[in-house]
């Protein structure tokens, strides 16, 4: 059995369950409509987790492929999706993020979420985080991300289940950080060790020209 969490923890716990809410409400609201305009078909929460998980699918699949074959070289390469850049001059602070897509990804659309700390993040409909990986928020913070390939299959051995999403780790840290090093720390707990990429968090708290 798992055990129990701290009250150190408890906000962690409870920002996912918050979310997992937003998954079913996702479910719920699309079902809605479908009925309501008379098309056959439902989906279930599993497939809008899915669709949520879909960029921590190809590390999955390397962890399942090296425990059949120890020696495997790394043959899955995830997909190269952002790039991300931040530059002090001497009178103002530059955070740049450039995401690399198809044509197909001009459905992204701007989000603002206004809970108890206002998120705004590019994104696409039915997911919840940005998966672009832009976020600036009501604590002053901005994070982005850019995809790093790595190339030691031994970091496989980090995917195991009974850990917390990536995608749902990201809005954990994202809504409840007022600091760099808390985003840190809160995205850490319970790594999936899926989608691993560099992120940046700057704190304009601590920037003046």
């Amino acid at each position: 059995a798992a055990a129990p969490h701290t009250a150190a923890q408890q906000p962690f716990y409870t920002q996912l369950g918050l979310l997992l809410k937003q998954l079913e409400g996702i479910t719920a609201g699309f079902n809605a409509a479908m009925a309501a305009n008379g098309r056959p078909g439902r989906v279930a929460f599993e497939d809008v987790f899915a669709a949520n998980f879909g960029d921590e699918v190809g590390d999955v699949q390397g962890h399942v492929e090296l425990k059949r074959n120890p020696n495997m070289l790394r043959e899955y390469t995830p997909p190269r999706h952002c790039s991300a850049l931040i530059k002090v001059t001497a009178a103002d602070l530059f955070v740049s993020h450039d995401t690399w897509s198809s044509f197909q990804s001009m459905r992204r659309m701007y989000k603002t979420y206004a809970f108890n700390t206002t998120v705004a993040l590019s994104g696409y409909p039915g997911q919840i985080a940005s998966q672009d990986d832009w976020y600036m928020t009501s604590n002053q913070l901005a994070v982005q991300e850019t995809t790093n390939e790595f190339y030691n299959t031994s970091l496989y051995a980090a995917v195991v289940p009974g850990t917390v999403s990536e995608f749902l780790r990201v809005m954990i840290a994202t809504n409840l950080a007022t600091g760099g090093q808390e985003w840190t720390t809160l995205f850490a707990t319970e790594n999936s060790g899926t989608y691993n990429n560099q992120y940046t968090v700057v704190d304009m708290k601590l920037w003046a020209p």
